[in-house]
């Protein structure tokens, strides 16, 4: 998935991540919902207060394990956000 892709809809992240600040420069801070825990996170996107969730891959692979959704779609923030 492109970051484009993600243009005008709301994105979830886990609080404390060191990639936040770059995925709320690259999408603006208003269009990142920043949530306490991946726990958190799921129950957003099953209830569609977001529309894309970023997770570790260590998160995601859990997370299937348990036979949750979880699309295997990776962004790399670092070549989309502009440089100061």
């Amino acid at each position: 998935m492109r970051l484009a892709n993600l243009a005008g809809r709301m994105a979830g992240a886990i609080q404390r991540y060191l990639w936040n600040a770059d995925l709320q420069k690259a999408l603006g801070s208003g269009a990142v919902k920043s949530c306490q825990s991946s726990d958190g996170l799921m129950n957003d996107l099953k209830h569609d207060r977001v529309d894309a969730g970023d997770f570790t891959n260590a998160e995601a692979s859990y997370r299937l394990a348990q036979g949750e959704h979880v699309a295997d779609e990776r962004i790399d923030c670092r070549h989309h956000v502009p440089s100061h």
